[in-house]
């Protein structure tokens, strides 16, 4: 086996050190809260945990926002955890561990409110899946939520030809990955300005290619040269974890959690989805998904968890009252927000950061009136 992999996963080349706002306590307490799954208490102390977490950028920002929390980074390549550790400097309740994830099973841990992993299970093969859902199984807490982001199906389908063009094209390369995924965009370059029918008849990928082109040579080698690049279908997603003792909450996009955004055509297909997988499966289907960022727990969904916990949260206007538009168009739908009571929320907002409480009481209503304005709160978020 080359020296850069192990476990047949790159270690050649670092992967890009992002931040992931999807992977943070509150979003992802906001996303169960919406669907009646009791998020982890983020108010009090927590433990946070994310695998594969790369150069810990994320981790660590969760360690500085949250002082009183837990926060645990596991990653194989030890250039990673190298610069996640020199990043930490300063904090106090943030470790970070350079093992595999099996060998994460056997560390001394406490279990997790939230264990969180983007991306990774797409490049790893079925050995090292078992083991995720183990560490899961093991030390997620009973009411503890697990975010896992995926390259899906069928959004992938005229995509897939990229990973084996690519390592088909480089494979005899003495040279460096950064090197051979150059050589290899140069390669798809050419038959894209030569108009190859590999690119005139595939619409999608043409924006793939053009996706590529502005990317980061490590991303491009992370996500087409791991030769276990497998996109899957949420459904089948969704069996594993159901195998795992872990039920689906929601998805960590805001606005596909709502089935009746959707054009008329699909909501009467729905209609006919017996169970919550098989609702979700037929969205994912229409919408073409591409990348699917979804939200398990050990837990069981309860009345009133949205109304009961997100009164505590504190919201604020992030755009100035001229950017603000009431109509928004997503693909193939479109939502308006009627000016009343959106333009006065906004402006309330605009000047004071509120409570749901707090701002059920300056639009003057009653106490009982509160899921009322949660929902116009979610309609705002929704709508960006």
């Amino acid at each position: 086996m080359p020296q850069h992999f192990i476990q047949d996963y790159i270690t050649e080349l670092s992967y890009v050190s992002n931040y992931y706002s999807d992977l943070t306590p509150k979003h992802l307490s906001f996303v169960a809260a919406i669907n009646n799954f009791q998020p982890p208490d983020i108010f009090r102390p927590f433990a946070y945990c994310e695998l594969g977490c790369g150069c810990g950028k994320t981790t660590n920002t969760v360690a500085a926002c949250y002082p009183k929390a837990n926060c645990i980074g596991v990653d194989i390549n030890s250039d990673h955890i190298k610069i996640a550790k020199n990043e930490s400097s300063g904090l106090s309740n943030i470790h970070f561990f350079d093992v595999s994830f099996k060998d994460a099973l056997h560390l001394d841990l406490i279990k997790f409110d939230f264990i969180v992993m983007h991306g990774v299970w797409s490049w790893v093969n079925d050995s090292v899946r078992s083991d995720i859902l183990k560490f899961v199984k093991k030390f997620l807490k009973t009411k503890g939520l697990f975010y896992i982001s995926y390259d899906s199906m069928p959004g992938w389908t005229q995509l897939q030809p990229f990973h084996k063009i690519m390592s088909l094209y480089t494979k005899n390369m003495q040279c460096p990955l950064e090197e051979k995924a150059k050589s290899a965009m140069a390669y798809l370059q050419y038959l894209h300005i030569n108009k190859s029918p590999f690119f005139e008849r595939n619409p999608d990928a043409k924006c793939f290619l053009q996706l590529l082109e502005r990317s980061d040579i490590r991303y491009i080698v992370h996500e087409l040269f791991n030769e276990h690049l497998r996109p899957d279908y949420f459904c089948d997603v969704a069996a594993k974890m159901q195998n795992a003792g872990l039920s689906f909450v929601g998805n960590n996009s805001y606005i596909d959690n709502y089935y009746t955004i959707l054009p008329e055509p699909f909501k009467e297909l729905l209609g006919t989805a017996n169970d919550r997988i098989s609702l979700e499966t037929h969205k994912s289907i229409i919408q073409n998904d591409r990348f699917r960022k979804d939200l398990y727990t050990k837990s069981k969904p309860s009345l009133d968890c949205e109304k009961n916990y997100l009164r505590n949260f504190i919201f604020g206007a992030s755009k100035s009252i001229h950017d603000l538009r009431l109509k928004v168009d997503f693909s193939g739908y479109s939502v308006t927000l009627a000016a009343n009571p959106y333009l006065t929320i906004f402006q309330l907002l605009s000047e004071k950061q509120l409570t749901i409480k707090e701002l059920n009481k300056k639009l003057k209503r009653s106490p009982q009136k509160i899921a009322e304005t949660i929902e116009n709160i979610i309609n705002c978020m929704l709508t960006n």
